[in-house]
């Protein structure tokens, strides 16, 4: 298995390194998911990948953020040289790149970002068709979870330690609609580390989880297979990434020996002091959720002890190691000089080389001449070839073979240990040319914000009104109105209620032009993930449906099985930001959702791709929790309804469990209202379908919206400040766009 350890930026990558991390995961100073990291130039990345190859280790890039159309051509331009310096994978979440790397750069290894919330052996398979060596899947999931997605094939690598956020990986809203700091963009605000209380309780710090340190289930992780470890942590400090994976390297590597798993208090105090919360939490391996894994009190850090960053400074962050060689030079006159170079076997205190240990060339120079007047020294032979200078070896046993009667002119010896500590860096690192494939993927900057004109765009506007449900009230009040043309049933609750679907829903079907859509759960664990199929399976062959919407790629693949391409719509979290992740879409899906963190700008640069379907009103998911906020609170009885959380503004947040699954969905304090857009909305340069979305709403509510929009689409005037009143609403990214 590997341990994999984060870097900020340059010395954190060296010290991870020095300190026995299999691998390192860095980003770039643009397009990485932790945009306010100091992050590595190019320069940087291209010689921390030199100097983990020459120690047989290996560098992950992070750009794991959803892209513009206008940074994907930059993104090449970072990407060209690194792949062409060996780079090792990418970890990604936007569909769009996942294309253009597979298609541009054939040998670089693709990794499914824990962003693209992948939760099933379904959707990881989804994923490997399209290039995917590796998922990294949600960090909420049960390690029996994980082993199924195992089966698949696919490479699996599991957070081991650092900080957890409370929702689901890539399917949270909340930075982005509260405040335009988008966590997709890698700009996250942390707004989950704030207070917020409920009507029964007083403020704490319900949805800040503790950090994760599952030192004490390695065992049981590397008996399960997984492939890789990773260590959170790309904003903390290099005694951070270097102490920590010191601590895991040892437990590790003992294990595997031994198969014993062994905790020293060194270990144990190391991990306890060094940059994390002062609750600590041993992730959802084989626990769901709980308070306990909440720091309800503080989400503060402990204060790391100047003794243990000095210790860890001195040990691992002076800078890259030497790789120790051996050597022999042979001098005999009429015969070529000689120099041979092998890597040691790792020395006491050096740092290990996995791949070169034994590793040797032999390069050969001109032919020794008689000395005319003192033959060459050994000594001055060993000073002139043991002179490595600011190469990453250091020749450390070196033996001459010297007839004691030739010259060696000093140049030449030059040359000839620059050409064997040449070869030898090829050979250890295995570095050769990779070629890219740029004529492979193209990308248009349209204008020189990198969109279109709205007048080159041609969209066909079907006016196809769609209206999304989540209770019996909405969808009697959605079925009477003449807006909608389909309707969107989202709760597979009630779709497991047969007194619902007979005959409440086969009556409304038979009684209206309306079409009915299936919305599949948001979330999809593998646990989940059989009885998901098999109720996905029965509603399609019932008729009722005349397609589904999937939230994700593990939704994606199962609606596959069973529905037709042109009966699958994407929805909001199946994210089309660019014209090549659209293109991916529209290949899987006949509609998309129109990305709510994107501008009326970049809109209408997106829609000509596929057909998108914007989202006119509704209180916007911010966040998919596993965690429950009834069991943090006090305990859930699995028959609770609507939680409404205040923040610090007094705002109020409804949280809405999902008991047949076992998650929470955190709506907005406000509901997206794009009606003061619609005359620029309805010349369908920006989507040719819309939608209504009601979440919390009562039948008086829904009706109330229904008609207003109605009479909006209809060209007659309406009074939205009397029907929101003092609550409020919000045209959310739709003018101003998240950052």
């Amino acid at each position: 298995m590997e341990l994999l350890s984060p870097a900020g930026d340059h010395e954190s990558a060296i010290g991870a390194l020095n300190a026995g991390a299999d691998a390192v995961y860095l980003g770039a100073q643009l397009f990485s998911a932790r945009a306010s990291a100091k992050n590595l130039s190019v320069d940087e990345l291209r010689d921390a990948i030199s100097y983990a190859h020459l120690l047989g280790r290996k560098i992950y890039l992070t750009t794991n953020i959803l892209m513009y159309n206008s940074e994907l051509t930059d993104l090449f331009e970072i990407m060209d040289p690194l792949y062409e310096s060996g780079l090792d994978a990418c970890i990604i979440q936007d569909l769009g790149v996942l294309r253009a790397f597979r298609m541009r750069y054939p040998e670089l290894g693709l990794h499914a970002s824990t962003q693209m919330a992948v939760m099933t052996a379904y959707g990881s398979k989804w994923l490997m068709d399209r290039g995917v060596s590796r998922v990294v899947p949600a960090r909420e999931l049960s390690l029996a979870e994980i082993k199924e997605i195992k089966k698949t094939g696919v490479e699996v690598e599991c957070f081991i330690h650092g900080a957890m956020c409370y929702a689901y990986s890539g399917k949270c809203l909340m930075s982005s609609i509260a405040g335009g700091r988008s966590g997709n963009r890698g700009r996250c605000a942390g707004p989950c580390r704030q207070k917020y209380k409920t009507e029964n309780s007083d403020y704490a710090y319900y949805l800040s989880m503790k950090d994760m340190c599952s030192a004490t289930y390695i065992d049981k992780l590397i008996d399960a297979g997984i492939d890789s470890f990773k260590i959170e942590g790309r904003l903390k400090s290099p005694e951070y990434s270097a102490g920590v994976t010191a601590v895991y390297r040892r437990i590790i590597d003992e294990y595997v020996k031994t198969g014993k798993l062994r905790i020293t208090e060194d270990d144990r105090r190391c991990l306890d002091e060094l940059y994390i919360r002062s609750d600590r939490q041993e992730g959802y391996y084989f626990k769901h959720n709980g308070r306990e894994m909440v720091s309800v009190k503080s989400p503060a850090y402990v204060k790391t002890p100047d003794e243990l960053k000095d210790r860890i400074r001195n040990k691992y962050l002076t800078g890259k190691k030497k790789i120790p060689l051996e050597g022999t030079l042979k001098v005999k006159r009429g015969e070529e000089l000689e120099l041979s170079l092998r890597v040691m076997e790792n020395l006491p205190g050096a740092v290990s080389v996995e791949s070169g240990n034994g590793a040797a060339v032999t390069v050969k120079g001109s032919i020794v001449q008689q000395a005319t007047g003192t033959p060459v020294s050994d000594e001055m032979l060993s000073d002139k070839i043991k002179m490595t200078g600011d190469t990453d070896f250091v020749i450390d046993k070196f033996s001459i073979l010297n007839d004691g009667e030739s010259f060696v002119p000093v140049g030449v010896l030059k040359k000839l240990r620059r050409q064997a500590l040449d070869e030898l860096t090829v050979v250890v690192t295995k570095n050769r040319v990779r070629e890219i494939h740029s004529d492979a993927v193209t990308v248009g900057r349209g204008d020189e914000k990198g969109e279109r004109k709205v007048s080159s765009v041609k969209v066909k506007n079907s006016r196809d009104f769609t209206v999304a449900v989540r209770t019996k009230e909405q969808l009697k009040a959605a079925l009477k109105s003449s807006l909608p043309t389909g309707v969107t049933i989202r709760n597979f609750e009630l779709l497991s209620d047969d007194t619902f679907i007979e005959p409440e829903l086969k009556k409304a079907a038979g009684k209206t032009d309306k079409k009915l859509y299936l919305a599949l759960p948001e979330i999809i664990r593998q646990k989940d993930a059989e009885k998901i199929k098999r109720k996905t399976e029965e509603l399609q062959a019932s008729g009722l449906f005349a397609g589904v919407y999937c939230d994700g790629v593990d939704a994606l693949a199962i609606a596959s099985e069973y529905f037709d391409k042109s009966l699958i719509r994407g929805d909001i979290h199946l994210y089309a930001y660019n014209d090549i992740s659209a293109s991916v879409i529209d290949e899987n899906c006949a509609a998309y959702t129109a990305g709510v963190e994107l501008n009326s700008k970049k809109l209408v640069h997106l829609s000509d791709k596929g057909t998108p379907e914007l989202v006119l009103y509704g209180r916007l998911p911010l966040m998919y929790s596993s965690n429950c906020i009834y069991k943090t609170v006090d305990k859930c009885d699995k028959k609770a309804g609507i939680c409404i959380i205040k923040d610090e503004k007094g705002r109020k947040f409804p949280m809405v469990p999902i008991h047949d699954f076992c998650y929470n969905i955190l709506f907005n304090c406000v509901p997206v209202s794009l009606h003061n857009s619609w005359a620029k909305i309805k010349d369908g340069s920006i989507a040719g379908n819309y939608r209504l979305e009601f979440t919390v709403e009562d039948m008086d509510r829904t009706v109330e919206i229904l008609s207003m929009f109605e009479m909006l689409v209809n060209g007659e005037s309406i009074d939205a400040d009397r029907i929101y009143g003092r609550d409020g609403f919000t045209a959310g990214h739709f003018s101003r766009g998240a950052d």
